[in-house]
Formats: structure tokens, C-alpha cells, sequence
């Protein structure tokens, strides 16, 4: 018998802590006044998210998040074949 451990992650689970009234377009925690507001979705990112070296000034008419700059695009296949006896555990991210 093979004892070999799948990980799966949950499909775009929702974090378990308080929602923030403005969360970052990137990681979803709270953002503040180190900011910026991406010109596609409206999102606030945080500084450090964004990804923006210097001034943020310079950007803040045409800055556009990750999310937006290279989308996820879903092939619509949610079927993995495993084999016959697998060991699976879900988690909620990868480290």
C-alpha cells in the first residue's frame, strides 16, 4: 500500500480572520495610508504589494495590481485523477 500524502488546496477559501473595510487587492489584509488604488479594478494594495520601487507618486494615475496585470485564467477542468487508495489532506495555503 502506498502512504504517500497529496496536499490539495481549499479552492479560493475565505480567510477565517475579521474582513477589513478596505482590504489589499494582493493579500486581503487591511490597508492603510501606504497605499495605492489600481486604475482597472479599484482595489487598494499595499505598498509593499504593490511591487512599485520608489516614488508611488510617479504611478498613481496608471498603476495597475498583479491581479489585474496577469489574470487567472480557469481552464474549467476540477478533476484530478489520484489512483486507487490515495492519502489526501486539505490545507488552506502552501508555504
Amino acid at each position: 500500500m502506498n502512504n504517500t500524502k497529496l496536499m490539495i488546496s481549499g479552492e479560493r477559501q475565505k480567510p477565517v480572520q475579521k474582513a477589513a473595510r478596505w482590504p489589499c487587492g494582493v493579500c486581503g489584509r487591511g490597508v492603510g495610508s501606504n497605499s495605492i488604488q489600481c486604475t482597472s479594478c479599484h482595489k487598494w494594495v499595499h505598498r509593499k504589494c504593490s511591487g512599485i520601487k520608489g516614488s508611488m507618486y510617479k504611478v498613481i494615475r496608471s498603476f495597475i495590481c498583479t491581479g489585474c496585470s496577469n489574470p487567472v485564467i480557469s481552464t474549467g477542468n476540477t478533476s484530478v485523477d489520484i489512483g486507487a487508495s490515495p492519502n489526501l489532506e486539505v490545507v488552506d495555503k502552501f508555504y
